[in-house]
């Protein structure tokens, strides 16, 4: 079992059960904190959900730096393992986190629901958008005189300055459904 054969075996189980009367977008191989993260799996729906997958073929030595990266940033977190590794994960990960058990034969069963993450940050959000998205949302409020040539953290903090933390989460949320690569 490899990161690819269970992330196509996850997006099917995710289609399976998504509401029919919404529309959910997935993106794959979002970075998150300037890269320092990637998450695995992002599903768009009223919520932004990241799944981080762990095959037999990896090792949980990450996870605890990408959960903090995780945080955050997005509503829901959920682990996406191998059955061998959720006895180690239970132990590292957070309470909030959901968990989805994967077997040899990439059945894919929920061990723990997640829960609505309490640790969002307003920089954590606003590392996530891209130099354009960012000049694009502060040209659209009036707010990128003056910043046009300044770096993009310095752009970052602007957001934090201009938008609270719904309202950056609920652009963050467009400007990913924009990106979203699968639709379902």
């Amino acid at each position: 079992m490899n990161e690819a054969s269970v992330k196509k075996q996850l997006l099917h189980f995710l289609s399976e059960r998504a509401p029919s009367f919404s529309s959910t977008s997935y993106l794959e191989e979002l970075r998150v904190a300037g890269g320092k993260a990637i998450a695995d799996v992002v599903s768009l729906t009223n919520d932004i959900e990241c799944y981080e997958i762990k095959s037999s073929a990896d090792n949980l030595k990450r996870i605890v730096r990408q959960g903090w990266q995780y945080g955050r940033v997005f509503d829901y977190v959920t682990l996406v393992a191998d059955t061998k590794h959720i006895p180690s994960a239970i132990k590292v990960i957070p309470d909030w986190w959901g968990i989805l058990e994967v077997d040899q034969d990439l059945n894919i069963a929920l061990n723990r629901e997640s829960c609505k993450n309490p640790y969002q940050e307003h920089r954590g959000i606003a590392e996530v958008f891209s130099r354009g998205e960012i000049e694009a949302l502060l040209d659209s409020v009036g707010a990128l005189r003056g910043y046009k040539s300044k770096n993009l953290k310095m752009l970052q903090a602007r957001l934090t300055e201009i938008f609270c933390i719904d309202d950056l989460k609920m652009n963050l949320k467009e400007a990913l459904f924009k990106r979203a690569s699968i639709q379902v």
